[in-house]
């Protein structure tokens, strides 16, 4: 099988480079069909912000998040993990209900009065909300809410749904239409997803003598006929939905299952599992189509990178024992925050958090090995989830079958030891250059281009690499690829992978001292065909200059004389450019020092 190669320059500096350099091996033998793992949050300790259940947290961006409290407060905070004195609260409406924030310039609460409350400054207090008499039907009592962009749906417990596409244009902006009937009393609607305009879920938990709890879907929300029964399931008492896309929805239930479907609209793809029998799971939500937050009554955040997988797809860990969990809200997939039935906030960071109360993967000492590859397996994780598919994608358990062996193993291969890779395997519809050029307008924020590989071993192949910034200290390079398979006319098999590659800090004793006034360095490049050239003549470098290249090769990672194997065709890369000495070694170099420095 082809596969793609770069050119690598290496900068040898003779302060303190020596000649050799590391070839190393891809991820170890074995883990290739290894479902990848959610990333691992790391959780504050609840912090009070509120003396009543926070039933609602919204955060339209990582450094803005607004919620709602069972007293009818809204608390707003521009520094989510600040903890408790970055909260602002104003009281708003004792009667809230539930709360929807598209962006940081428009948020629509409702409440069990009929009214819709609007702001265009959440943050600026009571005083910039507007109220609105919307549901006249009595009781009048609106329960669930969901804003997009030039969209917004809130329905009521008379099987009433409210649309509008400008919500704080006043009454006359919203329209009523009927929900189709189960043939028993309507239920209350506990909870609506419109991941894109044509498409919105809602949910219901019965309040009839049948206890049929409903799944309705529409393409055409605003519509006055545009929503369907699409699934009816029996003593579920859903409490909320979460669409990432089209292509997902997730609804836990009050008897601690969750429903999954990959394809919303149809009956058929609607799925049960159940993670905790009587267990209620009281909110959900999902960044990401490779990533779902659940908080439970049993003080639990429950996390799955296939959401759709069933429950041993989900692990569960507690973040406030004897609290049960209300509301979760995730900006990213590396950010989440929980509220309680106490008032209280946690948060999750995938890496680490100051002050956390669990372990977890970023929980290891910044700047150790350890710590570095227990960041790099987070990362790796997280940037698998941050990958887009097209609507209709499905995940698949192992290697979709009729793809020839090309999906068995990652496209870009980073030939180091210190390569994390989690990937998953999907099948979706339509052709191969459709999934690519999707996944190229929906790239997370900072991907760029780095490269493709394209081969004809099997049916074909076509891959596509996006390069992340690297992290100082820690993270040598971040990637995320996706190889495409024609399987038929119709149907494109897909793998994705999440890479991270550690960096092994170098010991003090290969350092150069940042005291040095003057570096001699040679340079030699790597052709593509991975053969050295020539060495350039010794050149020197003062002051910025000379601090800038000391800083850089401090900052790379250690290495040993020893070469691993790589596979025939991969990528060969040098994960390092100089040679570990031991401590009291003289350094090959000549510098410069301020009096009284090492020289």
């Amino acid at each position: 099988m082809a596969r793609r190669r770069r050119a690598l320059g290496v900068v040898t500096a003779v302060a303190a480079l020596a000649a050799g350099a590391l070839a190393v091996a891809l991820a170890p033998p074995g883990s290739a069909g290894a479902a990848p793992r959610a990333p691992a949050f790391v959780w504050t300790a609840p912090q009070a912000i509120a003396h009543r259940a926070l039933i609602a947290i919204r955060c339209p961006a990582p450094s803005f998040c607004v919620a709602i409290d069972r007293a009818g407060n809204v608390l707003t905070t521009s520094a989510p993990s600040s903890g408790a004195t970055g909260w602002r609260s104003a009281h708003l409406d004792r009667a809230l209900t539930a709360l929807a924030c598209p962006s940081r310039r428009l948020c629509v609460a409702v409440d069990f009065n009929g009214y819709v409350l609007t702001s265009r400054d959440p943050a600026g207090g009571a005083k910039t909300w507007t109220r609105t008499l919307v549901d006249t039907v009595s009781p009048r009592e609106l329960s669930a809410v969901a804003c997009r962009p030039h969209l917004c749906v809130t329905g009521d417990n008379q099987g009433n749904v409210f649309t509008a596409t400008n919500a704080t244009g006043g009454r006359q902006a919203w329209n009523r239409i009927s929900l189709p009937s189960n043939g028993d009393s309507p239920g209350t609607i506990s909870g609506f997803s419109c991941p894109v305009r044509s498409l919105c879920v809602g949910v219901d938990q019965s309040s009839g003598e049948g206890f049929i709890d409903d799944v309705f879907t529409s393409t055409h929300p605003a519509a006055a006929h545009g929503w369907n029964l699409t699934k009816e399931f029996n003593h579920s008492s859903f409490t909320a939905v979460a669409c990432p896309t089209r292509s997902l929805c997730v609804a836990p239930t009050v008897a601690g299952e969750v429903m999954t479907a990959t394809t919303p609209t149809r009956r058929s793809a609607w799925h049960a599992a159940t993670l905790e029998s009587n267990v209620p799971i009281n909110a959900v939500a999902c960044p990401s189509l490779s990533l779902c937050v659940l908080g439970d009554g049993a003080g639990r955040v429950e996390t799955s990178t296939s959401p759709a997988a069933g429950a041993a797809s989900w692990t569960a860990q507690t973040v406030a024992a004897n609290d049960p969990l209300e509301s979760v809200a995730c900006p990213t997939v590396r950010l989440c925050l929980v509220g309680t039935r106490n008032g209280r906030v946690i948060v999750g960071r995938v890496g680490g958090v100051a002050g956390a109360a669990t372990s977890g993967a970023g929980a290891a000492g910044a700047g150790s090995a350890t710590g570095n590859r227990a960041r790099a397996s987070a990362e790796a994780a997280v940037l698998l989830g941050e990958l887009a598919l097209p609507a209709g994608a499905v995940a698949s358990a192992s290697e979709p079958a009729g793809d020839g062996g090309v999906l068995a193993r990652p496209s870009y291969d980073e030939a180091t030891p210190n390569l994390v890779d989690a990937h998953a395997w999907w099948t979706v519809p339509g052709s191969a250059a459709d999934v690519l050029a999707y996944v190229a307008a929906y790239l997370p924020p900072g991907a760029k281009f780095s490269g493709s590989s394209a081969g004809n071993a099997g049916p074909g192949f076509k891959s596509e690499n996006f390069a992340l910034a690297a992290v100082p200290g820690v993270l040598s390079e971040r990637v995320l690829a996706v190889t495409v398979v024609q399987l038929t006319s119709t149907t494109t098999a897909v793998r994705t992978d999440g890479e991270a590659v550690w960096i092994t800090p170098r010991p003090v004793w290969e350092q150069i001292p940042p005291s040095s006034r003057s570096v001699i360095f040679t340079a030699r490049g790597v052709t593509t065909g991975g053969r050295e050239g020539p060495t350039s003549a010794p050149r020197m470098l003062t002051g910025v200059r000379a601090r800038r290249l000391i800083a850089f090769i401090d900052a790379l990672g250690s290495c040993s004389r020893a070469r691993a194997r790589v596979p025939p065709g991969s990528l060969s890369r040098y994960s390092c450019d100089s040679s570990r000495q031991g401590a009291g070694s003289r350094w090959p170099a000549r510098w410069r020092s301020r009096p009284g420095a090492r020289s």
